[in-house]
């Protein structure tokens, strides 16, 4: 994903020694051309590397709101409070926020620093920041959710952010990465069920590219197309997809919910964190990572967080040998 985060550049432009303002004219930069008569010094540019020095401060706040986290777990925090911005281009106001167009644009969108430090009422999080085995999985359970996420008007959210840091090479190609990870979230699954399943997704997946292509698995990347999400209905439909979002070392997923389309049966959900060995040297056998949970709703009478104060972080359950 590129970019991950945006930042407002500002609504201001002095031009020839007159102001305009209401739109967005981005940071101004020299020009590459200045020279007269039509040349001028300074030029206002919109670009998203332009967002570094504003996303690296609002990282050092969350360092110093809670100095015992991880680099993972801030890039977590962030992608977990982004937004994508309400003011965008005619061209882009009307598509939907996993659109390709406003990945390609804005990424997992702008952080807000108090909502990445503070859950509220109707707005917790869930957070773990944990080193796996490379070739292995593990299952985390997410508190039941209350009746009334489903019976209060208005639409819930669950958003699942993955942050890790692998060793990568200088390209951008498919062997960029050194170790791949990926989440899915289950419903209506025991844990031992969502084990199994995983256990023969990851086993099917390595025997198919093992038959296919006869050399090391762990030096191959696994098919584009993720046997998971085809063939087991109970896992839950993120956005955007897996296939997707796997490319990077910072994920993002949503999905919006309403009890008129969502086939719940009040058992805990189960997150399942898969990571894989690319061409990761043997001696790395493990991986950092942090992930967060976020559980919303659009009204304010939903009491999620008092729901769930005591299960702030997430348990893990399983950790099984993929």
């Amino acid at each position: 994903m590129k970019p991950e985060f945006v930042e407002f550049g500002g609504d201001m432009h002095i031009d020839a020694g007159r102001l305009f303002t209401g739109q967005h004219w981005g940071v101004p930069t020299t020009s590459a051309s200045f020279a007269p008569p039509e040349g001028r010094l300074f030029r206002p540019l919109a670009g998203t590397s332009f967002a570094a020095p504003k996303i690296a401060n609002l990282a050092a706040r969350l360092f110093r709101e809670f100095p015992n986290a991880s680099s993972n777990l801030i890039r977590a925090l962030m992608a977990s409070s982004a937004a994508v911005p309400i003011s965008r281009p005619p061209s882009l106001t009307d598509l939907p926020h996993d659109a390709t167009e406003i990945l390609c644009t804005y990424g997992y969108g702008q952080p807000d620093f108090d909502r990445a430090r503070w859950s509220a009422e109707n707005d917790a999080m869930l957070l773990a920041q944990e080193s796996i085995q490379l070739d292995d999985f593990a299952l985390y359970t997410l508190p039941i959710l209350p009746a009334e996420f489903f019976t209060t008007r208005g639409v819930g959210a669950i958003t699942v952010s993955l942050a890790f840091d692998p060793p990568t090479r200088h390209t951008r190609l498919n062997s960029y990465l050194g170790v791949t990870m990926e989440t899915h979230l289950f419903r209506n699954r025991t844990v031992e069920q969502v084990a199994e399943s995983v256990r023969a997704y990851t086993r099917e997946e390595r025997e198919a590219i093992a038959d296919r292509q006869g050399v090391e698995l762990r030096k191959v990347q696994l098919p584009r197309r993720s046997k998971m999400e085809g063939s087991l209905p109970s896992s839950v439909e993120m956005s955007p997809g897996v296939n997707l979002r796997k490319k990077g070392t910072l994920q993002r997923s949503r999905c919006e919910i309403s009890s008129s389309r969502w086939s719940y049966d009040g058992s805990p959900l189960v997150l399942a964190v898969i990571c894989r060995r690319e061409w990761a040297p043997e001696t790395i056998s493990t991986q950092r990572y942090a992930v967060v949970v976020s559980l919303t709703h659009a009204s304010g009478s939903v009491h999620l967080h008092e729901h769930i104060r005591t299960q702030l972080r997430l348990t893990q359950r399983v950790r099984i040998q993929g």
